[in-house]
């Protein structure tokens, strides 16, 4: 996948991610007040998903065969342990009254979760041979 193309796609998901979220907290209000957990999750993941292109391009060519993988691996621990440390600490700064907070998080987070996985199997996947 070309570096442009890929930009292309993040600014689309991000874009739509953003509409999604407003619209969101204009059909359920309720929303609103946790509405900076939600632009916190989507500043991450848009900068996750940018990094995991890069590191993934880099690591596909390794010649060490396992490097791709292992970034993998890493960057998905890493994600959830982040995820969760932003969520504990958000929690603990703003003491939620409802659970409701986390269903925009963790809808961002699935979003990006969804792109990063096609996006690492495209850099993944070989190139098919011109004869």
């Amino acid at each position: 996948m070309k570096n442009k193309t890929f930009l292309i796609i993040l600014a689309l998901l991000f874009t739509l991610t953003a509409l999604g979220l407003i619209v969101a907290q204009h059909i359920w209000p309720v929303l609103q007040k946790y509405a900076t957990l939600s632009w916190i999750g989507l500043a991450f993941f848009t900068a996750l998903t940018l990094a995991t292109f890069y590191l993934g391009k880099m690591t596909a060519q390794s010649p060490n065969l396992m490097a791709f993988t292992n970034m993998s691996i890493g960057l998905i621990f890493g994600k959830m342990i982040l995820s969760m440390l932003i969520v504990f600490a958000y929690a603990q700064e703003t003491k939620p009254q409802d659970k409701i907070f986390l269903v925009p998080f963790f809808s961002i987070y699935l979003i990006f979760t969804i792109c990063e996985t096609w996006i690492l199997l495209k850099l993944s996947s070989p190139k098919p041979s011109k004869p």
